[in-house]
């Protein structure tokens, strides 16, 4: 396949699945809103909050691991050890998924009944259990479809993951709605646990089909990566355990901050003096609403760093570091240019966007504030990529642990006087320090210049112009951000922010 072909293909490829899945994951939420309520949507929320940990000791650190030592491999011709690497990261997810499937079931019940304190949550987190050795293995085979750069295979595998998840949890939710909120609460979760088994044998399929063309030769102990730090040296398993380790344990103690926050919000918001349903209503309307809209855009943007991460990783073992600093300065002007252009159309058709997608203004309300964090968050988003190819991933997480402890301490202080403002205000100051220390690590790590009238004034103006003018000639809220976007795009190529060789950058992402 030419390099332009494969450019092509990996740009349509990145650019739908990125789409579809924000776009599915949105729609999803509004649906379960929509159908059950702001309350379900803020007891699934929290029940989500311990899948997410559950699923992080897992996963422990291995997904990351898998994507490391293949990239490393790859970058050193030593195609040899990559069978070898995938099997023994296997191994270490298959006895992660299986403590964490055991600590779950084990603790059901007082995690739902003395930690959330909500009986309805005690058997979802039963059966979410199940999905545990499903989603850690699966992780790696998913590092590995990252480090080799099979989009086509990766894109197909989260397809099919959310359309089980999707299809499963909506015919389930019309069966148990009716029957009360204990048992709508449980559709969402069968959904995930169906799919999340579905998508292992489907991504494992896959997996043995495309691993043959790689030799099953050992590579030599004497060739080892010239890299810095640990990952650097000694065979499979220490490089494994190296990377997925140091992880592993610092992601444990950042997903259990992030799990206590998410438990003590509600119960803090009640002390605000309103009752535990508006508490878990609004809880849910903030996270399970307004969020998946902020976030809704950043798909692209994040699959887009996920697959220049194994780009940096080899760019970092050649230490060639002229080509990682330019390829950071490239990708950081293009994040803030797209970032800064979907927080004004957020925070400009925030109320159209509330009314057509929940009927709620509240919602719209919380996306209009929600809004102007949207550049941190993505910015931030793109930052950890970097950081994770330049081996500084126990960093990252160091840096979210920061930010979760500083959430922790700000929701007792902050939610019991000022009520859901507090809770916003916990969620800038929170988002604000994450990126500005992801940044700081960044520039110790790489240096790079960043151009604030560039990457900031000038798209920050063509933003404000593109909102105003589309508000003039308002049809409705698709065809207006489509043509806010087009008008965002013309002024930026206008004011000279936006070249043709700033997208050279994607040929890093080609297809092999």
């Amino acid at each position: 396949m030419k390099k332009s072909k494969a450019l092509a293909l990996n740009t349509l490829v990145l650019t739908a699945t990125a789409v579809f899945i924000n776009a599915a994951h949105m729609s999803f939420n509004v649906y379960i809103s929509n159908k059950a309520g702001a309350e379900i949507m803020g007891i699934y929320q929290l029940i989500m909050s311990v899948f997410m940990l559950a699923a992080t000791v897992a996963v422990s650190g291995i997904g990351l691991a898998s994507t490391r030592l293949v990239a490393e491999d790859l970058g050193f011709g030593r195609e040899g050890g990559i069978k070898s690497a995938v099997k023994k990261c296997m191994a270490y997810a298959l006895c992660t998924g299986l403590a964490s499937c055991f600590l779950l079931a084990v603790f059901a019940g007082l995690i739902g009944e003395k930690w959330l304190k909500n009986e309805f949550t005690v058997q979802p987190i039963y059966f979410l259990a199940l999905s545990m050795p499903f989603i850690s293995i699966s992780s790696v085979i998913s590092g590995y479809f990252t480090a080799v750069r099979r989009v086509l295979k990766s894109a197909s595998a989260q397809i099919f993951e959310l359309s089980v998840r999707v299809a499963v949890a909506s015919y389930t939710l019309n069966l148990l709605l009716p029957k009360g909120a204990q048992y709508a609460c449980f559709a969402p979760v069968l959904g995930i646990t169906v799919s999340e088994a579905a998508a292992f044998f489907f991504q494992f399929i896959l997996y043995v089909h495309d691993v043959k063309k790689y030799n099953d030769r050992m590579p030599q102990k004497t060739a080892s990566p010239p890299l810095r730090g640990k990952s650097a040296a000694g065979g499979i398993t220490q490089r494994m355990l190296s990377i997925s380790v140091p992880l592993a344990l610092s992601s444990y103690l950042r997903s259990a901050f992030g799990t206590v926050r998410q438990i003590i919000t509600p119960l803090n918001l009640e002390k605000s003096g309103i009752s535990k349903q508006s508490a878990l209503a609004g809880y849910g309307i903030i996270r399970g609403m307004a969020m998946p809209v902020i976030m809704f855009p950043s798909g692209l943007l994040y699959a887009f760093g996920s697959l220049l991460m194994p780009e940096v990783t080899r760019f970092y073992a050649s230490k060639n570091y002229a080509a990682i600093n330019d390829t950071i300065s490239r990708v950081f002007k293009l994040a803030l240019l797209f970032a800064i252009c979907v927080a004004g159309i957020l925070y400009g058709f925030s109320a159209e966007l509330g009314e057509a997608l929940y009927k709620s203004a509240d919602a719209s309300g919380y996306i209009k504030i929600l809004s102007l964090l949207a550049p941190v968050m993505y910015f931030d988003g793109i930052t950890d990529a970097f950081l994770k190819g330049l081996d500084r991933q126990a960093g990252v997480v160091k840096i979210n642990v920061a930010e979760a402890a500083a959430a922790v301490c700000l929701t007792p202080a902050l939610l019991p006087a000022f009520g859901i403002n507090g809770y916003l205000a916990v969620i800038y100051i929170g988002e604000i320090l994450n990126a500005a220390l992801s940044i700081w690590l960044l520039v110790k790590t790489a240096k790079f210049k960043f151009l604030f009238l560039d990457w900031m004034l000038k798209p920050i103006f063509s933003a404000f112009v593109a909102v105003i003018f589309s508000k003039l000639v308002y049809i409705n809220i698709f065809f207006n951000i489509a043509l806010a976007a087009a008008v965002y795009g013309a002024v930026s190529y206008a004011l000279g922010n936006i070249k043709k060789g700033d997208f050279d950058i994607l040929k890093h992402t080609a297809l092999y």
